[in-house]
């Protein structure tokens, strides 16, 4: 048996390799992880898709936030939900 201290003898006896993956060095801590992770999903854009018919109640509400222009509550309902679906 060879000395655990013992770095100049030749080892007789072939080992074998270590399984798995070889390390690189540049493993993450978890809190990079996360970092690097909120990094992503914060970069991520989101595109939201109305009716054609919708465009015109959507530029006067957007133009106009004054609720005394009695626009039709199904088109506001309808483009709410498509914003909120967006946002989750």
């Amino acid at each position: 048996m060879k000395d655990k201290l013992d770095d100049r003898t030749v080892d007789f006896i072939p080992q074998k390799p270590k399984r798995g993956r070889p390390s690189t060095g540049r493993a993450m801590t978890a809190a990079e992880k996360q970092a690097a992770y909120r990094a992503r999903k914060s970069a991520i854009t989101v595109t939201v898709t109305f009716n054609r018919d919708d465009i015109n109640t959507l530029k006067r509400l957007i133009g106009h936030p004054d609720p005394s222009l009695n626009l039709d509550k199904s088109v506001i309902e309808r483009l709410t939900e498509a914003v909120f679906q967006a946002a989750k």
